[in-house]
C-alpha cells in the first residue's frame, strides 16, 4: 500500500479510521470534495463500482471506448453521460479487454 492518511474531516475517532486511511492510501477511495468521507452513510451504485473498478486496476474513459460500437454497450437510462460515474458504470456493466494507454497510466483503451 502507500502511505497516507485521507485527513477527512468527519474520520477521527470513528471506529473505522484505520481501514479508511488505508484504503485512501492505496487510492481505493478519494472521499468527498468537501475533505469528507460520511463513514455512516450509505454507499450508493455508483460508489461502490467506484471503488470495485479501483480494485481491479480498471479504468476507462470517454477515450477508452474510441474503438468500441457505443450503441452495442449496455448501458442504465438512470445514468446519462454527464454523471460523474458514468465511465465507472459501463465499464462494470460490460464484457471487454483492455489495454493500458501507457506503463504510466492508469487509462484503458478497449479492443
Amino acid at each position: 500500500g502507500f502511505a497516507g492518511t485521507g485527513g477527512f474531516k468527519d474520520v477521527k475517532g470513528h471506529w473505522a479510521s484505520e481501514a479508511i486511511d488505508k484504503v485512501y492510501g492505496n487510492r481505493t477511495v478519494a472521499g468527498y470534495p468537501d475533505g469528507t468521507f460520511k463513514p455512516n452513510q450509505n454507499i450508493t451504485r455508483a460508489e461502490a463500482v467506484t471503488i470495485l473498478n479501483s480494485v481491479f486496476n480498471r479504468y476507462t474513459t470517454v477515450d477508452s471506448l474510441a474503438n468500441v460500437s457505443v450503441s452495442s454497450l449496455n448501458t442504465f437510462s438512470d445514468v446519462s453521460k454527464g454523471f460523474w460515474a458514468y465511465y465507472q458504470i459501463i465499464d462494470a456493466a460490460n464484457a471487454h479487454t483492455s489495454q493500458k494507454v501507457t506503463t504510466a497510466s492508469d487509462e484503458e483503451v478497449w479492443k
